[in-house]
């Protein structure tokens, strides 16, 4: 056991422990294995999110050029309007 990192005197302290004791420990084992289970999916989730969001969003320093294709915009809707009147 000892090359599993369990120590000879953990094991005969475990033994002494009942089944209560063990039933108890399992369950928050699989407790703490679902929570893990669902934060490494989560975690997935959010950088697959980011990464998206970093391949769609525009570059540093654009914002002139944002500048600029919104006033383009304003200037089509402006004469889109003036042609429905």
């Amino acid at each position: 056991m000892a090359a599993r990192g369990i120590a000879p005197d953990e094991v005969a302290e475990a033994a002494t422990l009942g089944k209560s004791t063990t039933a108890a420990e399992e369950k928050a084992l699989a407790e703490l294995d679902t929570a893990r289970t669902r934060n490494a999916a989560a975690l997935t989730e959010r950088e697959r999110d980011l990464s998206e969001h970093e391949a769609n969003r525009p570059p540093d320093g654009d914002g002139a050029d944002l500048v600029q294709r919104t006033a383009e915009a304003k200037a089509a809707s402006d004469e889109a309007e003036a042609a429905l009147q």
